[in-house]
Parts: structure tokens; C-alpha cells; sequence
């Protein structure tokens, strides 16, 4: 969808397979630009969604699997900044669903 949208915007080629390669492996990470792109991710995602998966996924799939996420999710950040960033929220989530 992004690769065609900057087509359509008369974007290099470059330009759109890079953003396709990052798009396409912001989970994973594997360079340097796709772990930035990862920790990014990861951090949006324990500043916006801890509440919604302590409130509503732990009544749906219980505690384990959300300490699971929040573990997983925790574990695959690369770089030392953003665990210091991530750690707080990580550590009180962990708490509340002890």
C-alpha cells in the first residue's frame, strides 16, 4: 500500500523500497534503521496500550498471555535507550497483573 501511494507521489524507487523494507520488517528489526523503526514501535506500544490489555485482553485471554506480550514486547528491544525508556511502564505493568 505505501510502495504504490509513493509511486503515485512520483517518489524515487529507492525511496519507496526502503520504506517498504522498513514498513515490511518493523517487527523484526535486523539493521540499524529497522531496530530504531522497532523500538519505536515497541515503545508507542507500552505507552499507549498497557491499559487496554490489562483492562480488556487479560479478561479475554487471561494474565499469562498479556505478562507474555509485555515480556515479549520488552525483550525485543535493541537498543539500551529504549529500555531505559520502556522500563518503568514495563515494571508497573508487570506489577499490576501480579
Amino acid at each position: 500500500i505505501m510502495r504504490k501511494f509513493l509511486f503515485e507521489q512520483n517518489a524515487p524507487k529507492e525511496l519507496a523500497d526502503r520504506v517498504s523494507t522498513l514498513i515490511t520488517h518493523h517487527e523484526e528489526g535486523g539493521d540499524v534503521e529497522t531496530n530504531v523503526l522497532k523500538d519505536a514501535d515497541t515503545i508507542s506500544f507500552f505507552e499507549n496500550n498497557i491499559e487496554r490489555f490489562i483492562t480488556k485482553h487479560v479478561k479475554e485471554q487471561g494474565v499469562e498471555k498479556v505478562r507474555a506480550k509485555f515480556q515479549f514486547m520488552y525483550d525485543r528491544l535493541t537498543s539500551e535507550k529504549a529500555k531505559e525508556i520502556v522500563k518503568p511502564w514495563f515494571e508497573a505493568a508487570m506489577k499490576r497483573l501480579a
